[in-house]
């Protein structure tokens, strides 16, 4: 519109934050709060002080004076945010322009009023907001911790078209059991089983089917089995896959939710399809026995309309694959291979130009040779190499930062999972610093829960050491003591 030339950039601020959010100036909104203040005599003031001028002093006085036209403008404006706001979201104050021009000792009374009503209003809009705010629970944020997980996962799997056949073919024809997915580590058996909650979920709107996913680990509730099992059955409970029951009465004495958990299979809507994921069971802990004895919690039969996928290591140690094998036929086991060198190229030009990047073909073929070596240290099989998921999505995350004028080196690529993770490690340290990594992955490993920002930074702070090397090429705009 014709206005956007005739106002000013701080006009357009103020009428941008007034008026992009409409609730803002509904009568009842707290969400806004005005401050405006006026100089009376202001004005004057500034006309008899040019006129005061010298002759040539007086042309360069226009430059710098408001003239009516911005004085208009600005009385408009003033006008307009006081028209759009409720009453009690205004707070107007004028004071008298003094001879000597404003201090501190002649607006001591004005500026003590305008922290003390401004710190009120403020700390009133405050509670206000926090008394309707809903606080999600503990198992709320469960939820969306591990559908937000499956979500990241599921959507950077690509390809595997064969495997995600397969598997919804072992869970369609395995209904009323327990289906098992086993991989060995970082061959995507994670993603898969994302993919597979994620994709049945397009059915949840539908009531055709319910779709219950749980990754083993990733949170203290997934940690342990009790918890693990409540955080399902209040899930089940708010799903409403069962007889309304409050999640108040979910038990927590391991035998008592474990009976309480196969009640609810049990009583699941013969109407509808019920599924649940949980993925690495090699994840739990293995305090009542919730690891190496999975039937322990697992129940045995289930109704033809609910169906368990459950998937695990391999890895005979931790004696979850023979105790489900001793139960489950073989017809209830699919294994997730590795990905073949002639699939793995294909699985990186998807992720590429997922986020709109490609390769020059002379950095092709070094990708190739790196995927080749890594098909011939890494084989697991006599009759086909392959690379692992997590190996490829290592590699994706290093091709990914390479400029179309990089000349890549034969060597410019490990062949291994971990010296790609000890290549990543390298060039944070090239970024950031050694001391600086190394103190950071530290604090990370000896928290409990993770860390956030702040508490890192609070954390750093006080370590001498990284202070004297982060010092020397940056000084933090705020010290933490």
């Amino acid at each position: 519109p014709a206005e956007t030339w005739m106002i000013s950039v701080t006009e357009r601020e103020v009428l941008r934050a007034l008026f992009s959010d409409p609730a803002a100036l509904s009568p009842h909104s707290t969400s806004s709060l005005c401050l405006m203040r006026s100089l009376a005599g202001l004005a004057q003031a500034v006309d008899e002080e040019a006129h005061q001028l010298p002759p040539g002093a007086r042309v360069a006085a226009k430059y710098w004076t408001p003239t009516e036209e911005d004085r208009r403008l600005l009385f408009e404006m003033r006008e307009r945010v006081k028209a759009a706001l409720p009453e009690h979201a205004f707070r107007e104050y004028i004071i008298d322009w003094p001879a000597g021009g404003v201090s501190f000792s002649s607006s001591k009374e004005y500026l003590m009023q305008l922290s003390a009503e401004f710190l009120r209003d403020l700390e009133c809009r405050l509670q206000l907001a926090l008394s309707k705010r809903r606080i999600p629970s503990a198992h709320e944020r469960e939820v969306v911790q591990q559908c937000r997980f499956c979500a990241e996962r599921a959507e950077v799997f690509f390809g595997r078209q064969k495997l995600i056949e397969e598997a919804n073919a072992l869970i369609s024809s395995n209904r009323g059991n327990i289906s098992v997915i086993v991989g060995a580590s970082g061959t995507g058996k994670t993603s898969l089983m994302c993919k597979l909650a994620w994709d049945l979920s397009d059915l949840v709107a539908s009531h055709e089917c319910i779709t219950i996913i749980r990754l083993c680990g990733i949170s203290p509730q997934s940690a342990h089995i009790c918890d693990l099992l409540r955080s399902i059955c209040q899930q089940m409970i708010t799903a409403r896959t069962s007889p309304s029951v409050g999640q108040d009465n979910v038990p927590s004495a391991f035998e008592d939710v474990v009976a309480f958990f196969h009640g609810l299979l049990n009583a699941v809507d013969p109407r509808h399809s019920f599924r649940l994921f949980i993925d690495s069971l090699d994840q739990l802990s293995e305090m009542d026995y919730g690891r190496s004895q999975p039937f322990r919690w697992l129940p045995r039969t289930l109704p033809p309309n609910v169906g368990i996928v459950v998937s695990t290591l391999p890895n005979p140690e931790y004696g979850i694959l023979s105790a489900l094998a001793a139960d489950l036929s073989p017809g209830a086991f699919l294994t997730v291979p590795e990905v073949i060198s002639s699939d793995a190229e294909d699985l990186l030009k998807q992720w590429l130009q997922k986020v709109g990047r490609s390769l020059q073909p002379a950095q092709w073929d070094v990708v190739r040779e790196a995927i080749g070596k890594a098909c011939s240290a890494d084989c697991r099989s006599e009759k086909q190499g392959g690379v692992t998921m997590l190996y490829l999505r290592l590699l994706f995350d290093e091709i990914s930062t390479w400029p179309s004028y990089f000349t890549a080196s034969a060597d410019a690529l490990a062949t291994s999972v971990r010296d790609l993770i000890n290549f990543l490690y390298a060039r944070l340290e090239a970024l950031h610093g050694k001391e600086l990594v190394t103190q950071f992955m530290l604090l990370l490993l000896a928290s409990k829960n993770g860390l956030s920002p702040d508490n890192f930074l609070d954390l750093i702070s006080a370590d001498d050491e990284v202070m004297k090397k982060v010092l020397q090429y940056h000084k933090p705009p705020v010290h933490r003591p």
